[in-house]
């Protein structure tokens, strides 16, 4: 894989939605902000599209526990379908099976206290990054 730029990564929930940031050249994921899921999620995203120029963008797809596609996996196609409609970016959807529960093993492990929908896009953005290359 040849690319090189920013990559932002989406852990889409109902409430919130967790973000993180890499580069294809440096390949270490790190938390950027949660966004509250609301009427300015559009404008605030825009906001970090302005700021860090990604040239690809990241969405969590999340699955039930048999592997199947769920109402929340439907969330987060469409917010995908929205997001590339939005801002004319490449959107990829990732498996995002167990990220949460990775987060909160990793919150519970090291006893910092972090941001659980950021950490989940870490890790979202980690699995990419590791299925890219």
């Amino acid at each position: 894989m040849n690319q090189s730029g920013e990559i932002l990564a989406f852990d889409y929930g109902d409430v919130r939605i967790g973000v993180a940031r890499a580069t294809f050249e440096a390949k270490l994921p790190a938390p950027l902000v949660t966004l509250s899921n609301g009427d300015s999620t559009l404008q605030d995203i825009e906001t970090l599209i302005d700021t860090h120029q990604p040239v690809v963008l990241i969405v969590g797809l999340p699955r039930g526990a048999e592997g199947q596609l769920t109402e929340q996996s439907e969330k987060a196609t469409s917010f995908a379908e929205l997001l590339h409609t939005r801002f004319s970016l490449p959107v990829q959807l990732q498996d995002e099976s167990h990220t949460s529960q990775y987060a909160a093993d990793e919150m519970q492990a090291t006893g910092k206290q972090q941001d659980i929908d950021q950490l989940a896009a870490v890790y979202i953005l980690d699995d990419y990054l590791r299925s890219a290359q």
